[in-house]
């Protein structure tokens, strides 16, 4: 059944369910509700959070606004900006839509422009002006980064308007296209127009939303801000079924996708593709795999490398239930830290979902992280330790309606046939959906990397039972951990 050439493995494989869940949520929002009176912030104060970090406003002077109070330029420069110590959408893969409340209290001055929001990154994505046509005319100039071309359209001074920006998912480099939306206080839609974009090299991460009163001196204006709100578009649910299949035997594109879905991933840190044995690490990894037939020469050699792969979040990705499979062989040990297979799972940013691995020390067992609200983070182990070189088939299931029994464990012991199981219950509500990037081989970032070799990766949004892993489910004995 095997046909090897020389080293060793693991193959980890993750199946996701997720039906009916969407994306669709708040990012960051401030209405400016929580002051009861009009005064002026000093430049330490804060108003709203978005990943627990507070938005600095600034020296600004709140005042009755559309709903309550809200703030006010005076003739001012100051640039107003959610301080967040990571980006402001990091690993920015989804649509955003950008809105806020806005109302011009006079016209702006001769020779001055008054930018009313800009999004940034290492280069601006985005801004739009209100800005002087001539002595008789105000508009509102929408401008992407590096065009020549902007477009503009009037407004009334003393009125209130909604500015809307919706973002798509911004490519890594290049050119993209944003729509602008501007409304009446009513809601009816005064003006709709697609403005193109560039990205530079760096364009998958927003570090700033900002609001500013121009760029330079001489740049000031009276102008109402109130009601902002960042919040991710509601995508379509995923098919049911496999999200990604990674095989790592294509050595041109070693993350590539074999499920057809066309989540390849990206190589951190040089990974290293490893020619499966006769002997030794992965020999007895599964060639061909039982369940598709294809042939299995390679598998990943990740141990004492800091290497692993990522792709940035996906509507598909957002799941209530989920299986993760691999074939995995770890080193000895120990370890610094646990050893993650595949992950959904930032700390540093609040976006903890589900981690799957290994614990870093004895007795080695596999277990599960998940969370419900992006930052605290629940362990359930599995009871089923691992031995260094040896060869194993893993996998986890997480089943989101099923409180009493819906976290299953299990380990295939590849040269004996033998499987070892177990069930567990969980206390998750809802599952946190994380914008983090999905990781295979690691988990928050560079943290937790899977000193192991490992292969044949599958992520899908079902929960796949023993007879419809990977490998196959026949022979051996069964044991049972309780």
């Amino acid at each position: 059944m095997f046909t090897r050439k020389s080293c060793f493995g693991i193959v980890l494989l993750v199946a996701l369910a997720c039906i009916t869940v969407t994306r669709a949520g708040i990012v960051f929002q401030e209405d400016f509700s929580g002051y009861s009176a009009a005064g002026t912030l000093g430049s330490t104060a804060q108003v709203g959070t978005w990943s627990g970090t507070d938005m600095a406003v600034g020296s600004h002077t709140l005042r009755n606004g559309s709903t309550g109070y809200c703030m006010e330029f005076i003739d001012t420069s100051t640039t107003v900006l959610p301080t967040v110590s990571a980006d402001f959408i990091s690993y920015f893969a989804l649509p955003i839509k950008i809105s806020y409340d806005f109302q011009m209290q006079r016209s702006v001055n001769d020779n001055s422009v008054f930018a009313a929001h800009a999004v940034a990154n290492a280069t601006w994505l985005t801004y739009c002006k209100i800005a002087k046509q001539d002595a008789t005319e105000d508009y509102f100039e929408l401008r992407g980064n590096g065009g020549s071309t902007s477009d503009k359209t009037y407004y009334a001074k003393n009125t209130w308007y909604t500015m809307e920006l919706e973002l798509p998912s911004i490519p890594a480099s290049g050119t993209f296209t944003m729509t602008y939306t501007i409304y009446d206080a009513s809601g009816t839609e005064l003006y709709t127009k697609d403005i193109a974009s560039w990205a530079g090299s760096t364009g998958v991460d927003i570090d700033e939303l900002l609001f500013r009163a121009g760029w330079g001196t001489g740049y000031t204006s009276n102008m109402l801000i109130d009601n902002i709100l960042v919040e991710t578009i509601e995508g379509p649910p995923p098919i049911p079924g496999t999200i990604g299949y990674w095989r790592f035997e294509n050595g041109a594109i070693l993350g590539e996708d074999s499920s057809g879905n066309g989540y390849t991933l990206t190589a951190v840190n040089s990974p290293v593709q490893y020619l499966l044995p006769i002997s030794g690490k992965g020999a007895t990894f599964d060639d061909p795999i039982p369940r598709n037939g294809l042939a299995n020469d390679y598998s990943l050699n990740l141990i004492d490398t800091n290497a692993y792969f990522t792709h940035p979040d996906e509507f598909a990705f957002a799941v209530s239930n989920f299986t993760v499979e691999a074939y995995v062989d770890r080193d000895a040990g120990p370890f610094n830290n646990l050893l993650a297979i595949a992950s959904q799972y930032y700390t540093t940013i609040g976006q903890r979902s589900w981690l799957f691995g290994i614990n870093g020390s004895y007795p080695y067992e596999l277990v599960l992280y998940v969370s419900e609200d992006g930052t605290s983070g629940t362990l359930i182990n599995s009871g089923i330790a691992t031995s260094g070189n040896k060869d194993y088939f893993v996998s986890v299931s997480f089943d989101q309606g099923d409180q009493a029994s819906g976290v299953k464990f299990y380990l295939k012991d590849l040269a004996t046939g033998d499987w070892t199981t177990s069930v567990h219950g969980h206390s998750i509500v809802s599952l946190h959906n994380s914008t983090a990037t999905l990781i295979v081989g690691s988990g928050n970032g560079s943290s937790y990397t899977c000193d192991a070799v490992i292969d044949e990766v599958r992520f899908s949004n079902i929960i796949l039972t023993q007879d419809k892993f990977l490998t196959t489910s026949l022979g051996g004995t069964l044991i049972v951990i309780q």
